[in-house]
């Protein structure tokens, strides 16, 4: 299913979950609570207990970035999804910044309805294991 051509942050996830390669090693949760807030997309990899979260943003894509970063403690990877800026300066931007935080960046491409994985996060080299391990156990409750 295609988006339509204005859509929410919600609908921008639901059609991520949609189009995302699910394998049976990965489960994907939404709105997982960590500390005082809720992480919009968590995967989860089974065979390495490996944690990615994903922030959703429509237009401040520095807000995303500050969302996520307020859970990088107990994550391993770090992911924003934004639409794909219309000018090259804007998505230089975005690259830029991410890179330097250590973040990985998926565009979404409303005209070639895809999501392009435009860097790759960057495994976390300190995880908060004991809060980690809670994330865990509340996915593998829910």
């Amino acid at each position: 299913m295609k988006l339509k051509s204005r859509f929410t942050e919600m609908e921008l996830r639901e059609h991520f979950i949609e189009i995302y390669d699910i394998t049976n090693d990965l489960a994907i949760y939404k709105e997982v609570p960590v500390f005082s807030r809720s992480v919009d997309l968590v995967i989860h990899e089974k065979s390495t207990l490996s944690l990615t979260a994903i922030e959703f943003k429509l237009h401040n894509w520095k807000r995303a970035i500050s969302q996520v970063q307020k859970v990088a403690l107990c994550f391993d990877y770090l992911y924003i999804c934004v639409p794909k800026p219309k000018t090259t300066i804007s998505c230089d931007k975005i690259i830029a910044d991410c890179k330097l935080s250590g973040i990985g960046l998926y565009f979404y491409d409303s005209i070639k309805d895809i999501f392009e994985k435009t860097i790759e996060g960057i495994k976390k080299g300190i995880i908060w294991e004991v809060q980690k391990k809670q994330i865990i156990n509340y996915l593998e409750a829910n």
